[in-house]
């Protein structure tokens, strides 16, 4: 598992005009994973927060853009409010 820096990680999003756009985004409930492993295609359906930028597959979503890059970023220790309503804390569900 390859970790950015923040200053690379924005330099990488700037290699082309949507690399920044945020083209996954999804609130994880999958709790039956403990830690996370190393490998990305397991990693990003820990319990949290996955959110990817830059390539979106417009050609399996009909999204208008496209990136040439594509960035996936898993975030652990999360604090989710939805509608001011506080559903996940500190990785735990509280719905």
């Amino acid at each position: 598992m390859q970790l950015l820096m923040i200053s690379e990680f924005e330099q990488h999003l700037k290699i082309d005009k949507n690399g920044n756009r945020i083209g996954k985004f999804a609130i994880v409930t999958n709790t039956g994973l403990s830690n996370l492993v190393g490998n990305l295609l397991q990693d990003e359906k820990f319990s949290g927060i996955h959110v990817a930028f830059g390539h979106e597959y417009p050609e399996k979503t009909g999204s208008d853009w496209n990136s040439d890059i594509h960035v996936d970023a898993v975030l652990r220790n999360c604090t989710i409010t939805v509608e001011n309503k506080v559903i996940m804390k500190d990785e735990k569900f509280l719905i």
